[in-house]
Formats: structure tokens, C-alpha cells, sequence
């Protein structure tokens, strides 16, 4: 599989698109060459890329199928999967970092949330969760507080946790998705 990374541009049928490019070969380099860096967490973790995605030219296909757009870069949904088409996806710097394995998720009625994703809902800062995690008010009290108080009311929260029965369909929508971007 190592071999398939060294193919150059050249060899393709895919239009080449430099950036994509990159992602496929840092992706195979991540999963097959123990001298990489990321070596350690991805291929030495077992996490590696389907045969489907061998060839640059099968991975440009399914980058192009599948929302592939400049500013985005390959995510993997499960970060303990691999990158296949079904656990892949294009996400944007926030996705990504909502998407990380050491977040620590917060979850309220079933809604689980990273810290900053619930930071973001309710309109406080990030710092706000740490500090009380840190004086000892367990973090689930913390976030009903907010939602209690009214914090949150613009992206429908209580509605989410089952405070209230009024929402805003759109926006209850937008909470659905705990890797959401906005």
C-alpha cells in the first residue's frame, strides 16, 4: 500500500488537483510509514485506508462526489475507524476540532456536545464550563443552569433537552448534528 503513495501525478486520469493530492498521500503515509509523524496515532493505532482509495485517481473520484471544496479537509467520523467512503467526510476547521479524540463531550437529555459546542449554544465562553468542572459542579447542572436560565433560547437548547415544548424546527435541526459547523 506504501507503493501507492509514491505515484505521481503523471500516472493518473484524474484531473491532478495538487491539494487533493496531498490529502491522499499524507493519508497513506499516515497509515503505512512508521517514519511519519502521524504514524503513531493512525497506522501504529491500526487505523488504515480502504483498497477502494488505492489510487489517486479513486480517491480524486469520491473527493469530487463527495463536497470535496477548497478550505475543507478529510475528516473521519469514527476516529477509531478508517477511511473509507462511509467514515469519511469534508469538514471544516471547526468540525474538525469538535471531532478530536481527546474533547471531553458533555451530554444533557441525550444531546452530548463538546465543551465548546455547548459554549457556543448557550452563549458563554468555553472557560465558564472549565472553571465550574474545575470548582466541582458536575458539568451536566452546569449546562441545565444556563438552559434553565434562558441562555441558549436562540438555538432552541430547552427544547433539545426537553425544558420546553416551543422550538424553532430550523434551528432544533441545526443542534441534531453534534459536529455541526455553525
Amino acid at each position: 500500500m506504501a507503493e501507492a503513495a509514491a505515484v505521481s501525478a503523471k500516472e493518473t486520469k484524474a484531473p491532478f488537483d495538487h491539494r487533493i493530492y496531498c490529502v491522499w498521500h499524507n493519508m497513506q503515509a499516515r497509515c503505512y510509514d512508521p517514519t511519519d509523524q502521524h504514524y503513531i496515532d493512525y497506522g501504529a493505532r491500526g487505523i488504515s485506508v480502504c483498497d477502494d482509495w488505492s489510487t489517486y485517481d479513486a480517491f480524486w473520484a469520491w473527493a469530487m462526489a463527495s463536497g470535496y471544496a477548497r478550505g475543507l479537509s478529510i475528516d473521519r467520523i469514527n476516529n477509531d475507524g478508517d477511511y473509507t467512503p462511509d467514515n469519511c467526510r469534508w469538514a471544516t476547521p471547526r468540525e474538525q476540532a469538535n471531532n478530536r479524540r481527546s474533547n471531553r463531550r458533555i451530554t444533557v437529555a441525550g444531546v452530548s456536545l463538546t465543551h465548546a459546542q455547548w459554549a457556543r449554544v448557550l452563549g458563554i465562553s468555553r472557560q465558564a464550563i472549565r472553571a465550574a468542572i474545575q470548582r466541582g459542579v458536575p458539568a451536566e447542572w452546569y449546562i441545565i443552569a444556563h438552559i434553565e436560565a434562558g441562555h441558549g433560547e436562540k438555538v432552541a437548547c430547552r427544547h433539545m433537552v426537553g425544558l420546553t415544548t416551543t422550538t424553532n424546527s430550523s434551528d432544533a435541526a441545526t443542534m441534531a448534528v453534534p459536529n455541526e459547523g455553525g
